[in-house]
Order: structure tokens, then C-alpha cells, then sequence
């Protein structure tokens, strides 16, 4: 800041004006805070950031995980500018007056000053703390945190110990590696690091977008290694070898190339400002792709499981065999998975039509609405997980038990 402005005189009273571009360019890309120290000595009085979203996402972003604040004793206020991606009358959230005045602040100085002479603008800074920051930092959202973590952590091992002292089949294999190491282990890091990303007080723009999502490409592969099975075993066929492997191989092939595809794009998105080219992908657009993905399986598990049952309560008349009690023990965890997806799909919900776009996060006007969606995006992704790779273990064991009792 030295290089923009000479220190204040002695008696002149400056409070410093900077847009979100400086702390991308200053802060978050060299992932240092070390540029903030320079405004103390130039005798500023506080610091405004005009920021283009909402109030409270801008305030918890951080330059690494953990950084200390190295100015405690300057006033940082962060204020939204109500630009892109809504339009003014939605983003200027007219029931929260202060984000509004400071809107006017940033418009006042930003395109009246040029053309008015000595414009004054008169700014009240006042103690505003943020409810849905504090919730998050609670007590027992720390404890439930911790909870998904350790039970993430224990899938990650639990896959690890079948893949490695357990025989299964190929589809069951791909889904422990996909499922139960990579997507649990990126939960595990969201749950443990940038629990709640954007929405605590240590959010960094790469890894808490990436952990937002990061899940989401490897839970793809095994969900469709999950329904491949599933599909298999409900169509009460037996394949051979070679259509088999045709058809695991192209349960293989689509699940890589979709996890490829919403891999690539959340990585471009999350480590936008590291790249060399422009990112035109949004969070929004982000979580919406995720969504559909995920709306996409509901609806195959939907008519799966509406099918799987017809058939089970026709067979319970006829007798049981190996098929159907291969069924039947999936359909649980299937079942299990459904209803971790719908929870899934109401937390992306949640947070892109009714908590993002209104920008009522702040403050927590609907005491059910928050915590629900703040617990949701933590637990339905891991149950899903748990869900999917006991529906191919228990798959995968049932058909080695029977093919070997049928053997001998």
C-alpha cells in the first residue's frame, strides 16, 4: 500500500477503501497476509473491502488455513458491492440495513466522487456480529464435526482392510477405491479442516471450494459402480465371463469419465485465480452440476428399488434363491442411499435457491432452515457413502459365498 499512498498527515483522520480484487491479488494468490500489515503504518483509521457477494462469506476468507489476523487493532469492515451474479434489487438484501448502507458507501465512492465536487460520505461502523459464523463455531457443531470425521476416517480404513484381506468382485473393487478411500477421505478433510466451508472463520478460496464439492466426482464413479451391480442383480440374469467384462468395463468407462469431467471442473473452479486463463464457471453453476448428477441416480434407485420389491414379494410365493437374497440385502443399503440423496439434493437446495440467492446467511432468520442445511451437507454425502459400499460388500460377499457353495 506504500507504493499507492504517502502516510497520513499528523491530525488527518483516513479510513482505506480496497476492492476484493487486492485480496485475491495480494492475499489469497502469494497465500500470505503479509500485505496487511502495511496499512498500519500509513495511519489509517480502518479498512472497507468491497466485496461482490454476500457479506458473510467475504469476512471468513482467510490466506492460509489458520492464519493469524496480523492487524487485531484496526477496524476491518467488509461491505457487498451488489454486482454479479445477481442483479441490484436481489443482492442489496433489503432487510439487513447495514449491508444496504454500505452498498451506498461503495457506490457513493466509487462513481459519484469523479463527478461531484467535495462529496462527503458519513459512515457508521457498528458491532454486527454474525449469527450463522457463531453457529457454526459452536459447541456441538464442532462435536458433530468431529463425528463425521471420525466416521469418514473409519470407512477409509474399513475400504482399505476389504480391498486388502477380502476377495471381491471387480465393480465391488472399483467402488471401495472410488467411494470408500477418495470421496471419504475428501470428506474427512472438509469435515477436520474447512468444516462448513465459507461459513467459519477459516476459509480459504482453493481448498474450502474444492472441499465444497471435491466429494462429489469420486462418489459419481462409485454410484455408477453401485448401480451397475445393482442392475445386474436385478435383472436375475447370469452372464458369462465375457459379457461380464463388457459390461463392467462400461460401467468403468462412463463412471471415469463423468468423475474426470466434474473433477476437472471443480478444480478450475476452486484454483481459479492460481490459472492462466479465465474461469467462467460459478459456485452456483458448480453445485447445480452436482445436482443434477445427483438427481440423475435418484431417480435410477427411485424405479429400481419400486421394481426390486415387486419382484421380491413375487418370489417370496415361489421360494427364495441365491438371486434374490443377493437382492434383498442390497436393496437395504440401496434404500439407505436413496434417502442420503434426497438429503444431498436439499442441502444443495438449501444452499443455491434459498440461503445463497436471497443472501440471508448473516443473520439466521429461520432458526430450522440453517442448521438443517449446515448438518445436512455434512451427513447425507457420508451416509451415501457408507450406503453404497455396504451395498457392494454385501453384494460382493453374498455371490462369492454362493458360487462357492454351488462349487463344491
Amino acid at each position: 500500500m506504500s507504493t499507492v499512498m504517502s502516510p497520513a498527515p499528523p491530525g488527518v483522520q483516513l479510513v482505506g477503501y480496497i476492492t476484493f480484487t487486492w485480496i485475491v491479488t495480494c492475499l489469497v494468490v502469494p497465500r500470505t497476509n503479509e500485505k496487511l500489515s502495511s496499512f498500519r503504518p500509513l495511519g489509517l483509521q480502518g479498512i472497507v473491502v468491497a466485496f461482490p457477494f454476500s457479506t458473510l462469506v467475504g469476512e471468513s476468507i482467510a490466506a492460509r488455513l489458520y492464519d493469524e489476523n496480523p492487524i487485531p487493532d484496526i477496524p476491518f469492515a467488509y461491505v457487498t458491492s451488489c454486482v454479479e451474479p445477481y442483479n441490484f434489487d436481489e443482492n442489496c438484501m433489503p432487510n439487513d440495513e447495514s449491508t444496504l448502507s454500505g452498498c451506498i458507501f461503495i457506490y457513493a465512492t466509487n462513481y459519484f466522487n469523479g463527478s461531484l465536487n467535495n462529496l462527503n460520505v458519513w459512515l457508521e461502523v457498528t458491532d454486527d456480529p454474525s449469527q450463522f459464523l457463531e453457529l457454526t463455531q459452536s459447541g456441538g457443531f464442532q462435536f458433530l464435526r468431529f463425528v463425521y470425521g471420525l466416521s469418514l476416517v473409519t470407512l477409509v480404513f474399513f475400504s482399505t482392510f476389504h480391498l486388502v484381506r477380502r476377495r471381491h468382485s471387480f465393480l465391488t473393487v472399483i467402488t471401495l477405491v472410488f467411494e470408500g478411500l477418495l470421496s471419504a477421505s475428501v470428506q474427512a478433510c472438509r469435515a477436520f479442516l474447512t468444516a462448513y466451508p465459507f461459513y467459519n472463520n477459516n476459509s480459504v478460496i482453493d481448498w474450502s471450494n474444492f472441499f465444497r464439492v471435491g466429494d462429489v466426482p469420486f462418489s459419481l464413479a462409485g454410484t455408477v459402480m453401485t448401480t451397475a451391480a445393482w442392475l445386474k442383480i436385478l435383472s436375475g440374469r447370469t452372464f458369462n465371463k465375457k459379457k461380464s467384462i463388457m459390461i463392467d468395463s462400461v460401467a468403468v468407462l462412463a463412471a471415469l469419465a463423468g468423475s474426470i469431467w466434474l473433477l476437472t471442473i471443480a478444480i478450475q473452479y476452486s484454483f481459479a485465480p492460481w490459472l492462466s486463463y479465465a474461469v467462467t464457471i460459478t459456485g452456483p453453476d458448480l453445485q447445480r452440476t452436482a445436482l443434477t448428477v445427483i438427481s440423475i441416480f435418484q431417480g435410477i434407485f427411485l424405479v429400481t428399488m419400486m421394481f426390486a420389491v415387486v419382484k421380491l414379494v413375487k418370489a417370496a410365493k415361489a421360494g427364495a434363491s441365491s438371486t434374490l437374497t443377493v437382492m434383498k440385502r442390497m436393496l437395504r443399503w440401496i434404500g439407505l442411499a436413496f434417502v442420503a440423496y434426497i438429503c444431498q439434493v436439499v442441502a444443495f437446495y438449501l444452499d443455491t435457491y434459498v440461503l445463497l440467492e436471497t443472501m440471508e446467511r448473516r443473520h439466521i432468520n429461520n432458526t430450522v432452515v440453517a442448521p438443517c442445511f449446515l448438518q445436512l451437507q455434512m451427513l447425507a454425502p457420508m451416509v451415501a457413502s457408507w450406503s453404497q459400499v455396504m451395498a457392494m460388500i454385501s453384494s460382493s460377499s453374498s455371490s462369492s459365498s454362493s458360487s462357492s457353495s454351488s462349487s463344491s
